[in-house]
């Protein structure tokens, strides 16, 4: 029973986690990212989840929701329009309901709560942090950097003097914080834009890779739908999928993650400056997880349904 107890946990937590400037030649649009120094802009992402899994016969349904509120400051532009940008945690909300039981974090006014509850000590520590990027024009995540000092940072925050805490935290934050991860989760944050300009109605393709626990590739399609005033309009659809067979260790049980899925949305885009004015998704997943607990091989049927919104807080 405590295995499916921290393996209901270890799930809430690891899905609990997914620009241009414009020149017009003719009816051609080639979108940029043109932002410049000292430019600085303040987002807030909202994503609300329901993960169903079914073990020993039962279903079992986490609701989560999670708040993120972060400013993009614009701390040099580089010669080949390269820009080198610090994005700052500012705020983040947390609520998870699974099995009647609720729990929530808001790091605007649960400072204390989050040293009661060590789900809630990463959140809290991850306020104020700062890490760098650079961002090429065509909206790609070229590197971070600071991850090192960041991670110190929240290492001394949560476990003081504590180093036998500090060990076994420096682990779990290696592994979801570390430079090629947060590369990645930058990358959600920008479009990546064609080279060449493009249409009404012309799509483009984009493909990668999120490496985190387990491997997910991402293969997007966007389509320019037009532009009114200061905005342009694209959609986007998406297919999702992990890799057959791919293995991967958590909580020292050997698991194969088999997901599917597709994902929608729209994105709203400023024509003058480049950025984001607004983002909607929607996301399905299913598929199975298959985790081997001491030679005792457990078959986890899970379908996860997420909607998220990106707005730029004035």
């Amino acid at each position: 029973m405590k295995t499916r107890t921290n393996l209901k946990v270890l799930f809430s937590i690891l899905f609990l986690s997914f620009f241009s400037f414009s020149t017009f030649a003719g009816n051609d649009v080639l979108f940029r990212l043109n932002l410049n120094k000292g430019d600085m802009v303040k987002y807030r992402s909202e994503n609300t989840q329901v993960i169903t899994q079914t073990m020993g016969g039962m279903n079992q349904v986490v609701d989560q929701s999670q708040t993120v509120d972060y400013t993009i400051n614009v701390a040099e532009k580089e010669e080949d329009g390269n820009m080198l940008v610090d994005i700052i945690y500012n705020r983040i909300a947390v609520g998870v309901t699974a099995n009647g039981t609720e729990m929530k974090f808001d790091s605007d006014s649960d400072t204390e709560q989050a040293s009661q509850n060590p789900q809630f000590m990463g959140f809290s520590a991850l306020v104020g942090k700062t890490i760098r990027a650079r961002i090429s024009p065509t909206g790609n995540v070229l590197d971070v950097m600071g991850v090192d000092e960041m991670l110190a940072q929240m290492l001394n925050q949560i476990a003081g003097e504590n180093e036998g805490m500090k060990t076994q935290l420096k682990a779990v934050l290696d592994a979801n914080f570390s430079p090629d991860a947060m590369r990645q989760m930058f990358s959600g944050s920008f479009i990546q834009y064609p080279e060449n300009s493009v249409k009404v109605d012309n799509s483009w393709s984009t493909n990668y890779s999120i490496n985190n626990q387990f491997t997910l590739k991402v293969m997007n399609t966007y389509t320019f739908k037009g532009a009114e005033g200061q905005k342009a309009s694209i959609d986007y659809s998406s297919t999702l999928t992990t890799i057959p067979g791919d293995k991967t260790t958590m909580q020292g049980m050997e698991m194969v993650f088999n997901l599917m899925g597709t994902q929608s949305g729209n994105v709203q885009v400023d024509l003058t400056y480049g950025k984001i004015v607004e983002s909607t998704q929607n996301q399905n997943i299913t598929g199975n997880v298959t985790a081997d607990m001491g030679g005792q091989t457990m078959n986890i049927p899970m379908t996860i349904s997420s909607q998220s919104k990106i707005t730029i807080l004035e």
